[in-house]
Order: structure tokens, then sequence, then C-alpha cells
């Protein structure tokens, strides 16, 4: 599995469209293998997305998205965890761990129910479980 988290200064960025890192973390078996940095450079949405998914990511944690980017994502099998804030370091461990990330490092402002677009998402929690 393929880890991506959109970063400023070692935290997670605030606004994923506008980041300009991304740290990529290999996991097997809940373990870290491997993390490097990649620079975002700006470029239309569906090319950020065919450039995410020739990369392999499976998962997208990360600060506000838009609404197009996140469905565009998603459509193309990304598992997306957003309005999560705080230390990255602390976050992925959280994460590794099988802990509900996006209620215990929410972004200021947001409710602590996962709600995405008018749905309720569990989809995360399932899918990182199986």
């Amino acid at each position: 599995m393929k880890i991506a988290i959109a970063t400023w200064e070692n935290r997670i960025s605030p606004v994923f469209d506008t980041a300009r890192n991304l740290l990529i973390v290999d996991v097997e078996d809940k373990q870290e293998i491997k993390r490097r940095e990649q620079v975002l450079v700006p470029q239309p949405m569906r090319e950020r997305v065919q450039w995410m998914k020739k990369l392999g990511i499976d998962c997208l944690i990360c600060g506000a998205i838009t609404r197009p980017l996140y469905e565009a994502l998603r459509s193309n099998g990304l598992l997306i965890i957003p309005y999560v804030c705080g230390d990255v370091d602390e976050i992925l461990k959280s994460y590794l761990a099988g802990q509900d990330i996006e209620n215990q490092f929410t972004m200021p402002g947001r409710k602590r129910k996962r709600y995405r677009f008018g749905r309720l998402r569990t989809d995360y929690c399932l899918r990182y479980n199986n």
C-alpha cells in the first residue's frame, strides 16, 4: 500500500489543491517500509489525478480539498481521508495503528463526524481493515 500525505513543514498541508509537497510512504503489514518526498508541481486537475495514479498511490491523507478534485481522485480508486491537520509523523503512526485519524486530527471548524459532501463516510475504515 502507498500512502500519500500532503505536507508543509512536517505538518499536513492546509489545502491539498495548492500543496507543494507530497510525502509518499510505502506500507506493508501496517509497518512503514520506505518514505520519500515528492514535489507537487502546479498542474491541471486531470493531470494531477493521472500522475498520482501513475505513482500507485492507494490512499491520500490531506487537509481541505475541493469537491471536484476529491471526486476525480475517488473515482480513480484512491481512498481519501480529508480535513486532517497536525504533525505528519503522529498522524501516520495513528493511521497505521488503525486509529480514527479523521476524528482525532480533524481540522478546526470541522464537525467530528465522518460526513463528506452530505454522506456519512465509513469507507476508509472498512478498506484499511480489510
